[in-house]
């Protein structure tokens, strides 16, 4: 049976899903010009944060994004990966930069899916060629920390980019000791503590431990 299970979800399901994205457009071009020289891919909230960064860079809008030779993929449904939709995307482009939050899990599937092709893209992500750096891959990703990434495969057209903005001044987060406490309106911040004399009470794992940190006349 589980053996049958697992047949359906990878000849069944997964094509089902697949075929599901394709007829609604889950995952599409969102900017494309002639000529296109640079394909990008982000996915969730990652391509929402990519919007905001080329917009850092002075394109606003899909047609000043497409107006530079940029070729946009949206990704709504990662996976299951459907390669065609990816070779479709890469076709005529010298390059695809990946971009996804923490390991490379899309980067890799790209990779795969235009390893056969005659004429594949260079496909770079977490880091470039050469192998340096230029996507973090800790931490969630901000359009702060994607425009460095993207000004390094954006050189060709760096004199019709925005220029960079002087460094921002840190912020120096002030400290403030607070003890924990209940949620307002919690009843435990009560029945907790409000027990009859010479009652032996007990406490384990969980927030009633609170109660070691509060003022005894409470």
């Amino acid at each position: 049976l589980s053996l049958e299970l697992e047949r359906e979800i990878y000849e069944v399901r997964y094509r089902l899903a697949m075929a599901y994205a394709a007829a609604n457009r889950l995952n599409r071009v969102t900017a494309d010009a002639p000529g296109a020289w640079i394909g990008v891919v982000a996915s969730g909230i990652t391509y929402r944060e990519l919007r905001e960064a080329f917009r850092r860079l002075g394109l606003p809008d899909e047609r000043a994004i497409a107006a530079l030779g940029i070729r946009l993929l949206k990704l709504q449904l990662p996976l299951p990966f459907d390669p065609a939709t990816v070779r479709e995307f890469a076709r005529g482009l010298d390059e695809v930069f990946v971009i996804e939050e923490k390991q490379p899990n899309i980067e890799l599937l790209v990779k795969d899916a235009l390893y056969a092709a005659p004429d594949r893209p260079r496909v770079v992500g977490k880091a470039d060629e050469r192998g340096l750096d230029l996507i973090p891959g800790f931490g969630a990703l901000d359009a702060d920390a994607l425009l460095p990434g993207l000004r390094a495969r954006l050189a060709r057209v760096e004199g019709r980019l925005a220029p960079a903005p002087p460094p921002r001044r840190a912020l120096h987060v002030a400290t403030v000791e607070r003890a924990p406490f209940y949620c307002s309106g919690c009843p435990h911040n009560r029945s907790t503590t409000a027990v009859p004399d010479g009652a032996l009470v007990g406490a384990g794992i969980g927030c009633h431990t609170m109660t070691l940190l509060m003022d005894p006349e409470r």
